[in-house]
């Protein structure tokens, strides 16, 4: 199994608190198995999340440290509870706190904006915007936080044409935003109550937050239709390296919507075995495209294969 490896891990905490019993009900320090990797290991060598699965270091700093660069699995959580940073802040550099800490206000940020320097895209906390104008401490520049563009000064902001087109059909359409983050989605038939990808839940027959009007909660038709998620069309320039890895972000979590879809019934239904008898090649899962050389979880009913981390780490 592959482990990421950036900078050099404090010194690692003794999780003194961490206790395995064997089924003779009596301590056991050298048996623990690590719910990711399999191997097992020494209570000292091992963490134990919220829902009492254990962790080895190795694969718990791994999925701490793909967070920050994956944003299908931050904020980190197993079996749908978030794990705490200070179960794992032992593992974990000074430079790797800092930007956890810093993608989680990110991620809590209901209107995050970013630089709209081309060459930085770097997020701008909330406390560094005043009115319509956002500083980022990293080049210094200012961001209007009306278009997300370079701050305008005396000029007016013009309104992106791109937007405006999509928003001119949205309204034709019928179509709703988030009162969050202003996506546009489009729903055909079935249940009112949307959940937006930013976490905001909201009703699409008028657009409010959910549980705020008395809307009905099911349109006619197919009960369990799908919404879909309408992204105006790319624009020509270049947007900077933070809003194109947005952007590959979006397309990312476009494929995996699919398969997550059909996994989530899997899930629910039981339907998995592990498999072992990859051989020299090993696996691959087929929803992260990751390699796992000792063991992948495959559906019994359609047989296609996931990894560990994405049945339990994933969004």
């Amino acid at each position: 199994m592959t482990t990421l490896s950036i900078g050099e891990p404090r010194s690692v905490a003794s999780n003194n608190d961490i206790h395995g019993e064997d089924a003779r009900g009596g301590q056991n320090t050298t048996n623990l198995d690590c719910c990711v990797c399999l191997e097992k290991f020494q209570q000292n060598e091992v963490t134990r999340v919220g829902c009492d699965h254990t962790y080895c270091h190795g694969c718990i700093r791994e999925l701490f440290v793909r967070s920050l660069h994956d944003q299908t699995l931050f904020p980190p959580r197993c079996c749908g509870q978030e794990i705490q940073l200070a179960l794992v802040e032992g593992l974990l550099n000074e430079e790797e706190i800092d930007n956890f800490n810093n993608r989680h206000i990110e991620h809590t940020t209901a209107h995050p904006v970013y630089c709209g320097n081309r060459a930085c895209g770097a997020f701008v906390r909330p406390e560094l915007i005043t009115g319509d104008r956002a500083r980022c401490t990293g080049c210094l520049n200012l961001t209007c936080t009306m278009c997300m563009s370079p701050y305008h000064f005396d000029a007016d902001c013009p309104e992106d044409p791109a937007i405006q087109n999509t928003l001119a059909l949205a309204n034709q359409e019928g179509w709703q935003r988030c009162p969050s983050c202003r996506t546009v989605v489009q729903l055909d038939r079935g249940c009112n109550h949307m959940t937006c990808h930013c976490g905001t839940q909201f009703c699409y027959r008028c657009g409010a937050r959910w549980r705020t009007c008395a809307c009905a909660q099911w349109e006619q038709g197919h009960p369990f239709a799908e919404p879909e998620w309408v992204m105006p069309p790319p624009l020509a320039r270049d947007h900077g390296p933070r809003v194109r890895e947005l952007e590959d972000t979006m397309q990312e979590l476009r494929e995996f919507r699919n398969i997550a879809l059909h996994m989530r019934g899997c899930l629910a239904l039981g339907h998995f075995r592990r498999r072992h008898d990859g051989g020299e090649r090993g696996f691959q899962c087929e929803l992260c495209h990751s390699n796992h050389r000792w063991y992948i979880l495959e559906c019994l009913q359609c047989g296609r294969q996931i990894c560990e981390r994405c049945r339990r780490n994933r969004n």
